[in-house]
């Protein structure tokens, strides 16, 4: 990547960032690490405390994270054509870092393509568009875990649900946790209920374009070919 285009994404994360941040968007990285030192010696236990008052900090600290990064999330999708190959990629439980901006839309109707992937998230931004498709972007190297791979027993299409995880490092927390285990927060069947009554609506048209349907050809966390991305690796 030449100087310029890499001087441009910097510019655009930046100007996302800063969007997220007018908007109230927290996230607390001191908190996510302290998190994580304190649930290291215990992952291979299913994080089974044997110390109360660390495990009684260790769930304050998590609350904290979900009070941040639960609400005013929403449902995002993109919707493109995954081979067999790249679809099996989509393990639930595996995170999943993707490089690049993502595009999604707000707007849910009928799946023209074969996947539908759906983003829950309470940090992406609208894009100034004219154009209809409800857009917004999630910032460069977001990290997702997977939910679900669902296959609709309508209609034999797909649904990748990922949950948008914080920047702040927490996503080696929830590499370990399940958000299910920390408050009976059932996003997947909420998800996939809401997938199987609007995949089957009529398309919409602004999001059957040629157009919109290039910015989500690409799978989400997965290189040209067909490689996860490494987790740790960092635009610079």
């Amino acid at each position: 990547m030449d100087h310029d285009t890499e001087k441009f994404y910097k510019d655009l994360d930046n100007e996302i960032w800063n969007m997220l941040r007018n908007q109230g968007y927290q996230e607390n990285p001191e908190e996510a690490r302290e998190c994580i030192e304190l649930m290291a010696p215990y992952v291979n236990r299913g994080i089974d405390f044997d110390d109360p008052e660390k495990k009684a900090r260790f769930l304050t600290l998590m609350q904290n994270i979900l009070n941040r990064m639960m609400p005013g999330t929403q449902m995002f999708v993109r919707d493109c054509l995954l081979s067999d190959e790249v679809s099996a990629l989509y393990v639930p439980k595996t995170i999943l870092r993707e490089p690049g901006f993502v595009d999604a839309s707000e707007r849910h109707g009928g799946l023209l393509c074969t996947h539908r992937v759906m983003i829950i998230s309470n940090h992406m931004i609208p894009l100034p568009e004219s154009k209809g498709w409800g857009a917004y972007v999630a910032p460069r190297n977001s990290y997702y875990k997977v939910l679900a791979n669902y296959v609709s027993g309508v209609t034999g299409k797909r649904l990748i649900l990922l949950l948008h995880l914080p920047l702040d490092g927490s996503w080696k927390i929830f590499e370990k946790v399940d958000i299910g285990d920390l408050g009976g927060i059932d996003i997947e069947k909420t998800s996939i209920e809401r997938f199987e009554k609007r995949h089957i609506e009529p398309n919409i048209p602004e999001l059957a374009t040629v157009e919109w349907l290039k910015r989500c050809i690409r799978p989400v966390g997965i290189d040209d070919k067909n490689i996860p991305y490494p987790l740790e690796d960092q635009l610079t």
